[in-house]
């Protein structure tokens, strides 16, 4: 299993660096209708650790049932479809609240989405551990590695889409990397799957 969990640890890696982006992403998408005042900011932070904080407790749950790899690969392809259409989303919903107050209309806007991405890609990290543990690895251990891997990701996922990806790529390309990366966490987690179902000889 310690081979299989490098692996996981890239899953974890590219989840810790896709939270990143959309919190960037958001935030850039929100400041044409609402500007980037400390409301704007209160707004996707508070909105970011909500649904963080709901995916950690979502997944911990989750993972209690059996078919770890396949609810694996099913928050995945959720973080994927979400993270795609967040330009598109976030178009239709700032069009319609872009008459608020600046605090409401940013707050409900960032709820609409930042946050369905974000709970999705929360319960990636409790299920990459309850994952883990099946394989008879040391939980805690495991746990620190899973969280380092992800803040790992989320740092080098700041410095890149802020200084590179946003100003060349745009806000509506970048989007689309990070759901390429989500999408290749999927293939990740297929090939440990059948590495762990295929008897060692």
């Amino acid at each position: 299993m310690p081979n299989l969990l490098k692996y996981l640890l890239f899953v974890c890696f590219f989840e810790g660096a896709s939270v990143m982006a959309v919190e960037l992403i958001g935030a850039k998408l929100i400041a044409p209708w609402f500007g980037t005042s400390l409301y704007v900011w209160t707004s996707v932070l508070g909105v970011s650790m909500l649904g963080l904080a709901t995916g950690y407790y979502l997944g911990g749950y989750w993972s209690r049932r059996q078919h770890h790899a396949r609810q694996l690969q099913i928050l995945l392809l959720l973080s994927t479809v979400f993270i795609a259409i967040m330009p598109i989303s976030a178009e239709l919903v700032l069009a319609s609240t872009q008459l608020m107050d600046v605090r409401w209309g940013s707050l409900i806007s960032a709820l609409v989405f930042i946050l369905p991405p974000l709970v999705f890609m929360g319960m990636v990290s409790p299920m990459v551990i309850r994952y883990c543990a099946a394989g008879k690895t040391q939980t805690g251990h495991t746990a620190g590695l899973v969280f380092a891997a992800s803040t790992v990701g989320g740092v080098s996922s700041v410095l890149l889409t802020g200084f590179y990806l946003i100003p060349v790529w745009g806000l509506y390309d970048t989007p689309w990397l990070f759901a390429g990366l989500m999408l290749g966490t999927i293939l990740i987690v297929q090939r440990v799957n059948k590495n762990m179902r295929t008897p060692s000889k």
